[in-house]
């Protein structure tokens, strides 16, 4: 003989009705379910039923909307704003279209007259509730999924367009450097082969002018004569002259070869494409200089002052560093061009706290706007006209300084009198593995 177990669904109901007749007919109605069994509690007032909520779970709201400390449609919304994911039914005698229409677009399940109770099924009415509430909670909760999705699929996209466009860069850099040390290498060693052939110029110059010192005494009209045309030549050739201004020309071209070599060193140091994952110990200032090279150009017209203190090396990505220090650079010096001040300046400065390695840039642009502020680290966030920027900048340095290296990044702004960019980095750190996002303080 077999025994089949039967197992009935139960429901808590939270009841919320002041009239007791009224109470006792919905009641009533509700112990007319055969597959299902609503357990009831009745409250009398809004009062007592946030503390019955506060109290016990409960899987629906029966609501009336006149209540003796609130009535109306008011009623409905202070009890959806203090449980917005509990089904409420309402359950009244108020028949206004307007109040049923306004109570579902704020979130009731339904709107039961009272003098259709025993013409339906409220138990099925209730129960039809529940399953709408947790199909619209789930939904929200899809949606919250998607957008959270989405975010993260944007903040990707901009680490992969930032990391292909710093690849890219960093690709081209090695083989400008590439080519360029080849010519260099050759015109250095012809300005060295130059320079001994003009010492040996100078050495004849040397011995002819003895020489004809020496003939001025000989009575030789022949010798007198040859040694004459020679001291014209040299006049004419303007020979002594062109022996110094070559010495300069080839100190100069010295110099610019130098200028060049130390260009293409820094453009080295800076990309460092042979260590692009790898973390090593690298001094910030060095890190400054590599980057202030490369942004040359665009300080010519602006007054820059540094100030780098003794710091301590600091175990991380070159690579990533130096690009989070070339954005905040170029951000400053295109707000500041953007500007037109006539006197911009930029100042960087170095320190050592707290076990720290602290970077603050500041300039004296037009500052940044309060309301903008704190949208600056997002991805693809631009105050910068269409097709004038892709606002990766302060999202990469943050991703870079935050959470790749457990940093910290903080800007501080006052429109009309600049901005102040300030990094702190740990002396070491470990790459993160996960998504995590390491908060700033």
């Amino acid at each position: 003989m077999t025994t089949e177990a039967t197992t009935t669904q139960l429901i808590r109901v939270l009841l919320v009705e002041d009239s007791p007749t009224e109470a006792m007919l919905i009641e009533a109605s509700l112990a007319d379910a055969d597959d299902v069994t609503f357990e009831v509690r009745k409250t009398t007032s809004l009062q007592e039923t946030q503390e019955a909520l506060d109290h016990q779970p409960y899987d629906i709201v029966v609501l009336d909307l006149t209540l003796p400390d609130c009535s109306g449609l008011e009623t409905f919304t202070r009890l959806h704003d203090s449980c917005p994911t509990l089904p409420v039914v309402i359950l009244t005698a108020n028949n206004s279209k307007t109040t049923a229409l306004e109570s579902v677009k704020q979130g009731a399940q339904d709107y039961i007259l009272k003098e259709q109770i025993e013409n339906m099924q409220l138990p099925m009415s209730l129960r039809y509730a529940i399953e709408r509430k947790k199909s619209e909670e789930a939904l929200k909760q899809a949606r919250h999924e998607v957008e959270e999705a989405y975010r993260e699929l944007k903040t990707t996209q901009a680490q992969l367009v930032q990391n292909e466009k710093l690849a890219s860069i960093g690709q081209l850099a090695a083989g400008v450097a590439h080519e360029m040390n080849t010519p260099l290498g050759f015109i250095a060693s012809n300005a060295q082969t130059l320079k001994s052939y003009i010492n040996k110029f100078d050495e004849l110059n040397q011995q002819l002018e003895t020489l004809i010192e020496q003939a001025a005494h000989e009575d030789s009209n022949d010798l007198k004569t040859q040694i004459k045309n020679i001291a014209d030549l040299r006049t004419r050739l303007k020979i002594a002259f062109v022996l110094e201004d070559a010495q300069d020309l080839v100190s100069e071209s010295q110099e610019g070869i130098d200028t060049v070599a130390q260009i293409v060193q820094s453009l080295r140091d800076f990309t460092r494409i042979d260590q692009a994952e790898a973390r090593s110990d690298y001094d910030l200032n060095q890190a400054w200089a590599s980057t202030l090279v490369m942004v040359k150009n665009d300080l010519q017209q602006i007054e820059t002052k540094t100030n780098f203190g003794e710091i301590p090396t600091i175990l991380c990505n070159p690579t990533q560093i130096n690009e989070a220090l070339l954005s905040i650079t170029r951000n400053a010096i295109e707000a500041l061009t953007d500007q037109g001040s006539e006197s911009p300046s930029l100042s960087i400065a170095t320190r050592y706290e707290e076990n720290m390695v602290w970077c603050i840039l500041q300039d004296n642009g037009a500052g940044i706007p309060e309301e903008v502020l704190p949208q600056v680290f997002d991805p693809f966030f631009t105050t910068k006209p269409v097709g004038s920027g892709k606002g990766l900048g302060l999202s990469s340095t943050h991703d870079i300084i935050v959470k790749k290296h457990h940093g910290k990044v903080q800007i501080d702004s006052t429109v009309g009198h600049g901005t102040t960019v300030t990094l702190g980095l740990p002396l070491t750190s470990e790459p993160n593995t996960t998504d995590e996002t390491i908060s700033e303080e």
